[in-house]
């Protein structure tokens, strides 16, 4: 669905299936933007419903917001008039995301309620945080000093490198309240496979079979529970993209629930590239704000 004439705007969305599986219900609250701005974007949305993410100005900067189930704030960015953006929420409205400086680089930042706190960065020029748990612990990605990405947790002040899996490079997404994180890390074999973090070692959580070309086998995992089962996607060995559940164990193909061609995984806190294909419960493109519900129930779909 593109919305080539009317502003993008950040929403949020409710959904109830009735047992029977015949209707569809849900509603949309339109969040609004500030600054004289026409588009603004929900990236994460807490237990108590407020939603946090990141509103364009009439400047053109961006600007990360929370929204409390009444009101959009301004959260404000790092160094006057050089923006922000918002990836993650917790349950006590404590946000992280990415925070610009005049140079052009970016860091991680945790807004506490009061304050948006620079995270620093692991030896590079940026740092973005992606998941924050109830306990604000932060979990993202940044440059280190040999301009690697690396995944990092962020506990009592301190900013540790998560490492890989033996290649170079790896990326987080999401944290349980454990402190366990969830991404993707680099193999020495050139592979890259979906993790888990359980407080000390990064596990491997391998893929579904299929290759990603220039990157070998690839898995992702976009976000972690608190029993460690880790939801993300996967190539298979037919070369489809699908949805996958790390039940601690085993990675299952979570295939389609309606008919078409699979697409893998729920989005994540931190993914932003386009996904127009969506099946699974949403599908949505960045640009274009598309939502689409679908269910399939005794062989039929539809589709809101």
């Amino acid at each position: 669905m593109r919305l080539p004439s009317i502003a993008l705007v950040a929403f949020s969305l409710v959904v109830v299936r009735p047992a029977s599986g015949d209707v569809c219900l849900f509603t949309i609250t339109d969040l609004g933007t500030m600054m004289g701005g026409t588009s603004s974007y929900g990236y994460s949305i807490n237990d108590s419903g407020h939603v946090a993410g990141y509103f364009v100005a009439s400047d053109k900067r961006t600007q990360a917001f929370l929204y409390d189930g009444t009101t959009m704030h301004d959260l404000g960015s790092a160094v006057e008039g050089t923006g922000s953006e918002e990836f993650g929420i917790n349950n006590a409205d404590y946000v992280t995301g990415e925070a610009y400086f005049p140079s052009g680089g970016r860091h991680a930042f945790l807004y506490d309620g009061t304050t948006m706190n620079d995270l620093g960065i692991l030896g590079g020029n940026d740092s973005k945080g992606c998941g924050v748990n109830d306990a604000g612990q932060v979990t993202g990605s940044s440059r280190n000093a040999s301009n690697y990405l690396r995944a990092f947790l962020y506990s009592s002040g301190v900013m540790t490198d998560l490492g890989t899996l033996g290649g170079d490079h790896s990326s987080a997404h999401d944290i349980n309240n454990a402190g366990h994180v969830t991404g993707l890390a680099g193999l020495s074999s050139g592979d890259r496979h979906a993790f888990l973090f359980d407080g000390t070692n990064m596990i491997d959580l391998g893929s579904l079979g299929g290759t990603f070309p220039g990157y070998g086998t690839y898995a992702i995992g976009y976000g972690i529970n608190d029993a460690d089962q880790v939801v993300g996607k996967s190539w298979r060995a037919d070369l489809e993209t699908v949805a996958f559940l790390h039940d601690g164990t085993t990675m299952h193909d979570l295939g389609t629930l309606v008919g078409g061609a699979p697409w893998g995984g729920f989005g994540g806190l931190c993914y932003q590239q386009c996904r127009p294909r969506g099946r699974d419960l949403w599908g949505q493109q960045r640009q274009t704000a598309c939502v689409s519900l679908r269910w399939h129930d005794k062989g039929s779909q539809r589709s809101n």
